[in-house]
This record gives structure tokens, C-alpha cells and sequence, in this order.
């Protein structure tokens, strides 16, 4: 990542301490032709910088070709653009802006931010780290919010609409007959959906749960990389199936197969992606 990172504009004066800092911001993503990396006006917390490939860098209704090398290490949304897409299968280096930051725009360290760093080891050994690969890790741990819960304590009323989703490091919950504990996640079909909670979700046991926002968990999920697999492929078209009936489609599903999900817009796909990894299925 080092010497990638080194090939960027905005890192090649840094010195090798600046650098190393950097890296801890930074992943490198591998990416399928016709994925889109940027959209006018699409909020992101983080600069993708072209390593290897070609995008198609769309403007006003013209497109035009942009490789690594003319790309010369400026990051893409510097590029000016409605929209961008991989052409090419793509290697992309995605940096976290908080890199950038002056030491000054830092917030204060909260509560939370002093709690030990042994909740680490057991959240990335949990399932739900499976979804992701080892280079995305970091940054996880990073954009997750660490938090002590008490017995007792409610994370969603009944009727709430949620903006999160709840990784249980230590502890348990319960939401109406649905039990949580370590590596569960709480929330994250209705976060995805918008969808309001159907009973209250209250803590059982005290423990360490991370926080995720909505905003965290679509980009996660949007970076999502199945492992390696020459196992068949199942489509599953969303476009064809109602959402009441999502339940039933995945059980006719062959857990032999990795699914591709296709249809509908990205939140449903990734609310459905999200159960279907939850369950064991490998996803594309």
C-alpha cells in the first residue's frame, strides 16, 4: 500500500511517517467492470484514486475514457464528472478524508474512545466480518463507534425508523422473539429499508456493541468482495420479486451457488445481500 499510495498527488511529498499514517486511512478496492464509483452530488467520506484499469468518465451525456496513467494520481472526483464507471476490471485505492484533517478539526476523544482495545480481536473474528476482506478491516474498525450497553437498556422503540445497526461484540439483545448475541447484528435489514422496528430492541446482557450508521453500512456492503469461488452462479432478480415475497426466494436458493444479486435500487440489494450473508451464502 506504501508504494501505491506514493504514486497519488497528494502523498508524494509526504515523508515516510506522514505515509505510514496514511495507509491506515487507506484500502485498496478491486472492482468489476461496469461498477459506479462516483455520482454528482454522492456524499462520500472518502477520495478514489485510479491504480490499474480504465473508467468511463460521463459528462453532460458525453463519456470519455480515463486509464491509471491519465488519471496521473489525482483523485477521481477531481476528474469533474456526472458519473463514473469501471470499464475495465479496476484496482482503486479508497482514502478516508480524516486524513487530510488538520489535527485541530479532530473532535475530542469521547467516553467510548478510552474503552479497551480488546473488542477488536473478537468483532473481527465474529461472522460478520466474513463479509468483508482482510484489506477493508481497518478501515471497519475505524468508521465502527464502540459502545458500553447496560442490561436493561432500549436500542430501537417499536414504530422507530433506524439510522443504525448494532454489531454485538459482548452481551445480547433481544427484539420481540429474536435473540442477539456476539457477532449478531441488530437492525440491519430496516436500517437498509428504512423499514420502522416491529418491537422494541432492549439489551439483556451488558456488554460491547459497535455502531455502524446507515450511511457506513450501505458503503460497506456496496464494498463488499465475495472470496474467490468456482462455485456456479444463481441470479436472483429483485426486479421480479416483491419484497414480501424475499423471505420465500431465498429459500428456494442453492447454497452451493453464489448468488448474484441483481435489481431493484442498491438499498434493497444490500438489505437483501446483507440476510442472504448472514446466512452463509456467498454474494456478488
Amino acid at each position: 500500500m506504501l508504494e501505491a499510495l506514493k504514486t497519488l498527488e497528494p502523498f508524494r511529498n509526504m515523508d515516510t511517517r506522514a505515509l505510514h499514517a496514511a495507509a491506515t486511512h487507506a484500502r485498496m478496492l478491486r472492482l468489476p467492470p461496469q461498477r459506479t464509483l462516483l455520482r454528482a452530488g454522492q456524499e462520500s467520506r472518502r477520495d478514489i484514486f485510479l491504480h490499474k484499469g480504465t473508467v468511463a468518465i460521463r459528462l453532460g451525456g458525453v463519456s470519455r475514457r480515463l486509464d491509471a496513467a491519465a488519471a496521473a494520481g489525482r483523485a477521481l472526483g477531481a476528474h469533474g464528472a456526472d458519473e463514473i464507471v469501471t470499464l475495465t476490471s479496476v484496482e482503486a485505492i479508497s482514502v478516508d478524508r480524516a486524513v487530510f484533517a488538520k489535527p485541530a478539526d479532530s473532535p475530542p476523544p469521547t467516553p467510548e474512545a478510552a474503552l479497551p482495545a480488546s473488542w477488536i480481536p473478537a468483532f473481527l473474528q465474529g461472522p460478520v466480518m466474513r463479509w468483508f476482506p482482510p484489506s477493508t478491516w481497518a478501515w471497519v474498525v475505524k468508521v465502527g463507534e464502540v459502545r458500553r450497553v447496560q442490561s436493561g437498556e432500549t436500542l430501537f422503540r417499536v414504530g422507530d425508523v433506524p439510522q443504525e445497526l448494532f454489531v454485538v461484540v459482548q452481551g445480547g439483545a433481544t427484539c420481540g422473539g429474536e435473540r442477539f448475541g456476539p457477532g449478531d447484528a441488530i437492525g440491519a435489514a430496516a436500517t437498509l429499508t428504512r423499514a420502522p422496528m416491529v418491537a422494541d430492541t432492549v439489551v439483556t446482557a451488558p456488554g460491547v456493541f459497535v455502531r455502524f450508521s446507515r450511511d457506513a453500512l450501505v458503503e460497506l456492503l456496496d464494498d463488499y468482495q465475495p472470496p474467490d469461488s468456482d462455485q456456479p452462479t444463481c441470479r436472483l432478480d429483485l426486479d421480479t420479486i416483491a419484497s414480501a415475497d424475499e423471505a420465500e426466494a431465498m429459500k428456494r436458493l442453492d447454497p452451493a451457488k453464489v448468488i448474484a444479486v441483481r435489481g431493484a435500487d442498491r438499498e434493497r440489494r444490500a438489505a437483501v445481500a446483507s440476510r442472504l450473508m448472514q446466512a452463509g451464502f456467498a454474494v456478488r
